[in-house]
This record gives structure tokens, C-alpha cells and sequence, in this order.
């Protein structure tokens, strides 16, 4: 199910491309009579892979739909994600720039590449988030970059997935789709 794969690409870090997925999901949640249980999974996924994005309006949204799909129930996971978005949307953009910045540098510094790359991926994220779109892209290049170098693994998945979100993002979507469905033929190969 397309909950499955969200959750897949969530357990690897690539928020991107489990928001696709959990989209995809929502959709199809949309049209069918799908349990409680489900959306709430769903709209949880969605609303905790933006707030990893810092996405805090999308977080939100999400946090709003999931709150009539519990019921009025409190739930611990309900209480943490509004704790959660409450403490991130009082952090300025500039001071997430600088956090990132500095956990680049120590990463570079401890030659710490596995942490590196999550630190290229966040703020090519928060950027794409910004509408910063030409230094998004600056920072696909420096993860392929980090995977020539040998001193780290980048997946072709993660880099197809990567710049299909940045032209989506751009207002590309021929290309973005095309990207997208690369990336499914590479997703089935590997299950193979």
C-alpha cells in the first residue's frame, strides 16, 4: 500500500519522497470508505514528515486534520506532534539557517558523512520550502558530490527522488512526474 512505501522512505530519512506517498495515500483515503485508523496514520505521517521538513504551515494543516479523525480522543502521538509544531513555528527561518550551517561544519569537520548528507538534505529542504530554489539545487549536487567522493553511500533512489521534489517545487511538473515514475521503475528493480 502506498502507506507502506510513505513509511519506507520515512524509516531512510527521505521526508520528500514519504510525503508523496502519504499524498498519494491521503488521496486514496479520500475516495473509499478507509478506517479510522488509517487516516489517522496518514494524516500523523504527514503532519510529523513536514515538521522534519520545517515545513510548520503544512505540519499544521495536518495536525488539524488528524485531530476530527481521533475523535476528540487525546492521544499521546496527538499531544506530542501539537507540542511539536508549536515549539517549531516560534523558530525563525534565519536561526534554522544557522543551526544547519553550524551541523554542516562540525559534520565536515568529525568527517561525519552519514550526518553530513542529512544536513545537506535539511537545508536543501528548508530552502526548497523558501522558494530558494537555484540554492536547493546547489545542494543535490554536493550530495552526489559526497557519493563520488567514496567516503559515503548516496542512493540513486534518493537522488531521482531529490530532484523530482526540487522540479515539482520549481513548477516543473512534466519533469517532476517523470522523475517520479524513474524513480518507481528503480523502487521495483531493487525489490527484485
Amino acid at each position: 500500500t502506498f502507506l507502506n512505501i510513505a513509511n519506507f522512505f520515512g524509516i531512510k530519512g527521505n521526508y520528500l519522497t514519504q510525503i508523496y506517498w502519504l499524498e498519494k495515500a491521503n488521496l486514496s483515503t479520500a475516495n473509499n470508505l478507509s478506517t479510522g485508523k488509517y487516516k489517522s496514520e496518514v494524516f500523523s505521517g504527514l503532519t510529523s514528515a513536514y515538521l522534519k521538513l520545517g515545513n510548520m504551515n503544512k505540519a499544521e494543516f495536518y495536525l488539524k486534520q488528524l485531530e476530527p479523525v481521533t475523535k476528540g480522543k487525546k492521544t499521546p502521538r496527538l499531544i506530542y506532534l501539537r507540542l511539536l509544531v508549536d515549539f517549531y513555528s516560534k523558530i525563525n527561518s534565519k536561526l534554522r539557517y544557522n543551526i544547519l550551517d553550524e551541523g554542516i561544519e562540525l559534520s565536515k569537520n568529525n568527517k561525519n558523512f552519514n550526518q553530513l548528507s542529512e544536513f545537506y538534505r535539511t537545508k536543501m529542504l528548508t530552502l526548497l520550502i523558501d522558494s530558494r530554489f537555484d540554492e536547493a539545487k546547489q545542494y543535490i549536487n554536493l550530495l552526489e558530490d559526497l557519493g563520488k567522493s567514496g567516503n559515503y553511500f548516496v542512493e540513486k533512489l534518493d537522488l531521482v527522488t531529490t530532484k523530482a521534489v526540487i522540479a515539482g517545487f520549481a513548477g516543473e511538473q512534466d519533469k517532476s512526474d517523470e522523475l517520479f515514475t524513474s524513480a518507481e521503475k528503480i523502487l521495483l528493480e531493487e525489490g527484485n
